[in-house]
Protein backbone atom coordinates (compact mmCIF):
# COMPACT_ATOMS: atom_id res chain seq x y z
CA UNK A 1 0.00 0.00 0.00
CA UNK A 2 2.80 2.37 0.81
CA UNK A 3 4.36 1.74 -2.64
CA UNK A 4 1.07 2.54 -4.34
CA UNK A 5 0.85 5.77 -2.30
CA UNK A 6 4.31 6.90 -3.38
CA UNK A 7 3.62 6.00 -7.05
CA UNK A 8 0.34 7.93 -7.06
CA UNK A 9 1.99 10.89 -5.34
CA UNK A 10 4.74 10.89 -7.99
CA UNK A 11 2.17 10.72 -10.78
CA UNK A 12 0.24 13.63 -9.26
CA UNK A 13 3.47 15.69 -9.15
CA UNK A 14 4.24 14.72 -12.74
CA UNK A 15 0.67 15.60 -13.75
CA UNK A 16 0.88 19.03 -12.16
CA UNK A 17 4.20 19.70 -13.87
CA UNK A 18 3.89 17.94 -17.21
CA UNK A 19 0.30 18.49 -18.28
CA UNK A 20 0.47 22.34 -18.23
CA UNK A 21 3.70 22.23 -20.23
CA UNK A 22 2.22 19.86 -22.80
CA UNK A 23 -0.95 21.93 -23.07
CA UNK A 24 1.06 25.09 -23.72
CA UNK A 25 3.14 23.37 -26.42
CA UNK A 26 0.01 22.04 -28.17
CA UNK A 27 -1.67 25.44 -28.02
CA UNK A 28 1.38 27.09 -29.51
CA UNK A 29 1.89 24.40 -32.18
CA UNK A 30 -1.30 22.45 -32.85
CA UNK A 31 0.47 20.62 -35.68
CA UNK A 32 2.41 18.59 -33.10
CA UNK A 33 -0.75 16.70 -32.19
CA UNK A 34 -1.42 16.17 -35.88
CA UNK A 35 2.02 14.56 -36.32
CA UNK A 36 1.52 12.40 -33.22
CA UNK A 37 -1.87 11.13 -34.40
CA UNK A 38 -0.73 11.11 -38.04
CA UNK A 39 -3.92 12.71 -39.23
CA UNK A 40 -4.47 15.25 -41.95
CA UNK A 41 -6.84 17.38 -39.91
CA UNK A 42 -5.15 19.51 -37.22
CA UNK A 43 -6.81 19.82 -33.78
CA UNK A 44 -8.33 23.15 -32.84
CA UNK A 45 -6.92 25.10 -29.89
CA UNK A 46 -10.25 25.22 -27.93
CA UNK A 47 -10.52 21.48 -28.20
CA UNK A 48 -6.96 20.97 -27.04
CA UNK A 49 -7.59 23.24 -24.04
CA UNK A 50 -10.87 21.50 -23.16
CA UNK A 51 -9.34 18.04 -23.35
CA UNK A 52 -6.40 19.13 -21.22
CA UNK A 53 -8.70 20.49 -18.51
CA UNK A 54 -10.81 17.33 -18.47
CA UNK A 55 -7.73 15.13 -18.29
CA UNK A 56 -6.24 17.25 -15.50
CA UNK A 57 -9.41 17.06 -13.39
CA UNK A 58 -9.94 13.34 -13.96
CA UNK A 59 -6.34 12.41 -13.31
CA UNK A 60 -6.19 14.56 -10.18
CA UNK A 61 -9.38 12.97 -8.80
CA UNK A 62 -8.31 9.39 -9.56
CA UNK A 63 -4.71 9.71 -8.36
CA UNK A 64 -5.79 11.75 -5.33
CA UNK A 65 -8.29 9.08 -4.33
CA UNK A 66 -5.67 6.36 -4.66
CA UNK A 67 -3.14 8.38 -2.63
CA UNK A 68 -5.70 9.09 0.10
CA UNK A 69 -6.72 5.44 0.32
CA UNK A 70 -3.13 4.19 0.52
CA UNK A 71 -1.70 6.99 2.68
CA UNK A 72 0.49 5.53 5.48
CA UNK A 73 -0.30 6.28 9.15
CA UNK A 74 2.88 8.26 9.74
CA UNK A 75 2.15 10.47 6.74
CA UNK A 76 -1.41 11.02 7.98
CA UNK A 77 -0.13 11.96 11.43
CA UNK A 78 2.45 14.33 9.98
CA UNK A 79 -0.13 15.93 7.71
CA UNK A 80 -2.59 16.24 10.57
CA UNK A 81 0.10 17.86 12.73
CA UNK A 82 0.92 20.36 9.98
CA UNK A 83 -2.76 21.16 9.48
CA UNK A 84 -3.25 21.61 13.26
CA UNK A 85 -0.20 23.88 13.47
CA UNK A 86 -1.42 25.89 10.50
CA UNK A 87 -4.88 26.16 12.03
CA UNK A 88 -3.40 27.25 15.37
CA UNK A 89 -1.24 29.88 13.68
CA UNK A 90 -4.26 31.16 11.80
CA UNK A 91 -6.30 31.35 15.01
CA UNK A 92 -3.46 33.15 16.80
CA UNK A 93 -3.25 35.64 13.95
CA UNK A 94 -6.98 36.22 14.09
CA UNK A 95 -6.76 36.56 17.88
CA UNK A 96 -4.06 39.23 17.56
CA UNK A 97 -6.37 41.28 15.39
CA UNK A 98 -9.00 41.36 18.14
CA UNK A 99 -8.78 44.37 20.50
CA UNK A 100 -7.47 43.51 23.97
CA UNK A 101 -8.37 45.71 26.94
CA UNK A 102 -5.97 45.96 29.86
CA UNK A 103 -5.74 48.18 32.94
CA UNK A 104 -2.57 49.86 34.12
CA UNK A 105 -1.91 51.71 37.39
CA UNK A 106 0.81 54.32 37.74
CA UNK A 107 2.05 55.91 40.97
CA UNK A 108 3.03 59.60 41.01
CA UNK A 109 4.92 61.52 43.70
CA UNK A 110 3.19 64.53 45.30
CA UNK A 111 5.85 66.99 46.46
CA UNK A 112 5.44 68.39 49.97
CA UNK A 113 5.02 72.14 50.56
CA UNK A 114 7.11 74.34 52.87
CA UNK A 115 5.68 76.72 55.49
CA UNK A 116 7.26 79.15 57.96
CA UNK A 117 6.03 80.24 61.38
CA UNK A 118 7.39 82.90 63.72
CA UNK A 119 8.88 81.90 67.09
CA UNK A 120 9.48 84.60 69.71
CA UNK A 121 11.61 82.25 71.81
CA UNK A 122 14.22 81.82 69.06
CA UNK A 123 16.78 84.62 68.45
CA UNK A 124 16.14 86.69 65.39
CA UNK A 125 17.93 85.39 62.28
CA UNK A 126 17.97 81.78 63.44
CA UNK A 127 15.76 79.00 62.05
CA UNK A 128 14.73 75.58 63.29
CA UNK A 129 12.86 72.75 61.53
CA UNK A 130 9.77 71.92 63.51
CA UNK A 131 8.31 69.27 61.15
CA UNK A 132 10.18 67.42 58.41
CA UNK A 133 8.43 67.35 55.01
CA UNK A 134 7.29 64.01 53.56
CA UNK A 135 6.22 63.45 49.92
CA UNK A 136 2.80 61.98 49.20
CA UNK A 137 1.66 59.51 46.53
CA UNK A 138 -1.15 59.45 43.96
CA UNK A 139 -2.32 56.34 42.06
CA UNK A 140 -3.91 56.72 38.61
CA UNK A 141 -5.55 53.83 36.74
CA UNK A 142 -5.83 53.79 32.93
CA UNK A 143 -7.82 51.57 30.56
CA UNK A 144 -5.64 50.69 27.55
CA UNK A 145 -6.76 49.00 24.31
CA UNK A 146 -4.20 47.01 22.26
CA UNK A 147 -4.64 45.79 18.69
CA UNK A 148 -2.02 43.37 17.33
CA UNK A 149 0.19 44.16 20.30
CA UNK A 150 0.12 47.94 19.74
CA UNK A 151 -1.59 50.49 21.98
CA UNK A 152 -4.42 52.23 20.15
CA UNK A 153 -6.15 54.16 22.95
CA UNK A 154 -5.72 55.09 26.62
CA UNK A 155 -8.41 56.39 29.01
CA UNK A 156 -8.11 57.45 32.66
CA UNK A 157 -10.71 55.64 34.76
CA UNK A 158 -9.65 56.38 38.35
CA UNK A 159 -7.28 58.50 40.42
CA UNK A 160 -6.83 58.77 44.18
CA UNK A 161 -4.31 60.00 46.74
CA UNK A 162 -2.95 56.97 48.57
CA UNK A 163 -0.60 58.95 50.83
CA UNK A 164 -1.13 62.55 51.89
CA UNK A 165 1.98 64.78 51.82
CA UNK A 166 3.22 66.31 55.08
CA UNK A 167 4.26 69.97 54.84
CA UNK A 168 7.67 71.05 56.10
CA UNK A 169 7.36 73.62 58.92
CA UNK A 170 10.33 75.88 59.71
CA UNK A 171 10.38 78.16 62.77
CA UNK A 172 11.91 81.61 62.23
CA UNK A 173 13.25 83.42 65.29
CA UNK A 174 11.92 86.91 66.14
CA UNK A 175 13.29 87.41 69.69
CA UNK A 176 15.47 90.51 70.17
CA UNK A 177 17.19 90.97 73.56
CA UNK A 178 16.52 94.40 75.18
CA UNK A 179 19.49 96.79 75.26
CA UNK A 180 21.09 97.62 78.67
CA UNK A 181 20.05 101.03 80.13
CA UNK A 182 22.63 103.85 80.26
CA UNK A 183 24.34 104.02 83.66
CA UNK A 184 23.21 106.94 85.83
CA UNK A 185 25.94 109.46 86.81
CA UNK A 186 27.11 109.11 90.34
CA UNK A 187 25.94 111.97 92.59
CA UNK A 188 28.51 114.49 93.70
CA UNK A 189 29.79 113.79 97.18
CA UNK A 190 28.14 115.88 99.84
CA UNK A 191 30.53 117.33 102.43
CA UNK A 192 29.62 116.36 105.92
CA UNK A 193 27.57 118.95 107.70
CA UNK A 194 29.38 121.01 110.24
CA UNK A 195 26.97 121.94 112.97
CA UNK A 196 27.47 125.10 114.96
CA UNK A 197 30.36 126.12 112.74
CA UNK A 198 31.11 129.75 112.84
CA UNK A 199 30.86 131.66 109.59
CA UNK A 200 34.00 132.77 107.94
CA UNK A 201 34.90 136.27 108.81
CA UNK A 202 36.54 136.92 105.49
CA UNK A 203 33.29 136.54 103.52
CA UNK A 204 29.85 137.30 104.84
CA UNK A 205 26.49 137.10 103.15
CA UNK A 206 23.69 138.86 104.87
CA UNK A 207 21.12 136.64 103.32
CA UNK A 208 20.68 134.10 100.50
CA UNK A 209 19.87 136.82 98.00
CA UNK A 210 23.33 138.28 98.58
CA UNK A 211 24.89 134.80 98.28
CA UNK A 212 23.07 134.17 95.03
CA UNK A 213 24.03 137.59 93.71
CA UNK A 214 27.67 136.73 94.43
CA UNK A 215 27.22 133.34 92.68
CA UNK A 216 28.06 131.42 95.86
CA UNK A 217 24.69 129.66 96.43
CA UNK A 218 24.46 127.04 97.59
CA UNK A 219 27.13 127.50 100.19
CA UNK A 220 28.36 124.53 102.22
CA UNK A 221 29.46 124.45 105.80
CA UNK A 222 33.16 125.24 106.06
CA UNK A 223 33.17 127.37 102.94
CA UNK A 224 33.74 131.17 103.13
CA UNK A 225 30.45 132.97 103.69
CA UNK A 226 28.60 130.02 105.29
CA UNK A 227 26.60 130.91 108.36
CA UNK A 228 23.77 129.35 110.37
CA UNK A 229 21.48 132.17 109.32
CA UNK A 230 21.75 130.91 105.75
CA UNK A 231 21.11 127.25 106.74
CA UNK A 232 17.58 127.24 108.19
CA UNK A 233 17.21 123.39 108.16
CA UNK A 234 20.67 122.94 109.58
CA UNK A 235 21.77 120.27 107.07
CA UNK A 236 25.14 121.89 106.34
CA UNK A 237 24.00 123.47 103.06
CA UNK A 238 22.94 127.12 102.99
CA UNK A 239 20.79 128.80 100.39
CA UNK A 240 19.63 125.56 98.76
Amino acid sequence: MEVIYHISSALIALLYLGLPIATILLLVKPTLLQKIKRTDKPASRPRILLVSIICFIAATFILGSIAAATEPANVKAERAAKEAASQKAQEAKEEEKKPITKSETKTEIIAFSSNEEKDNTLPKGQTRVKTEGVNGERSTTYEIIYVEGKETSRRQIDTKVTKEPIAKVTQVGTYVAPSAPDPKPAPAPTPPPAQNEEPSTSVYYRNCAAARAAGAAPVYAGQPGYGPHLDRDHDGIGCE
